[in-house]
């Protein structure tokens, strides 16, 4: 009798077990994207040629509602790299400035206690009449500006003549997020 108290409490156990096994959440990584369109910021006009700077615009990212809307928390996002990045000249003057003028553009991120990282250049820039421009990518790792609540985007670049005037400009940004979600 006794045997058979030990065999079934035995069976009770390993089938707690297996069933505590199987029915825990497990994480898995996930890759998703994230897309910053019409990110508008503005080249200021030069008297001369030389190095450029726009002015840096906050970018919100929305990133809490994303992680829930997407089954990840915001503690599980592993890393976080730039997939594209595209610059349009949006210049409606009657003597409108094209890509043929910049010699080479750098995009940045910055964010609050973060230092701002180059996340993709162009260097040459092929001179033609262009208006779009699609930057090559380096391999920063940007998971603490794509965690924080916002961050800021700018550019930075030299002209090989003067801008006569200011120059608005948008980026489009697509971030490519790894994160453990829970299944």
């Amino acid at each position: 009798m006794q045997n058979k108290k030990y065999f079934i409490s035995s069976v009770f156990l390993l089938m707690s077990v297996i069933f505590l096994s199987t029915s825990c959440k497990k994480g898995i990584d996930a890759t998703f994207t994230k897309d910053f369109s019409n990110v508008a910021f503005t080249i200021p006009a030069t008297t001369q040629s030389g190095t450029i700077n726009s002015s840096g615009v906050n970018v919100s990212t929305g990133i809490s509602k994303y992680a829930s809307d997407n089954g990840f928390s915001l503690s599980n996002l592993k890393s976080a790299k730039i997939k594209t990045c595209t610059l349009t000249i949006n210049d409606t003057s009657a003597t409108p400035i094209t890509f043929d003028v910049i010699d080479y553009i750098t995009a940045q991120v910055g964010s609050t206690g973060l230092s701002t990282v180059d996340i993709a250049t162009k260097n040459p820039i092929t001179h033609n009449a262009a208006t779009t421009l699609t930057l090559d990518l380096n391999s920063t790792d940007v998971a603490p500006y794509i965690k924080a609540d916002n961050f800021t985007y700018q550019v930075t670049g030299h002209t090989n003549a003067p801008v006569p005037h200011n120059v608005p400009m948008t980026a489009h940004i697509t971030f490519e997020i790894t994160a453990s979600v829970i299944k």
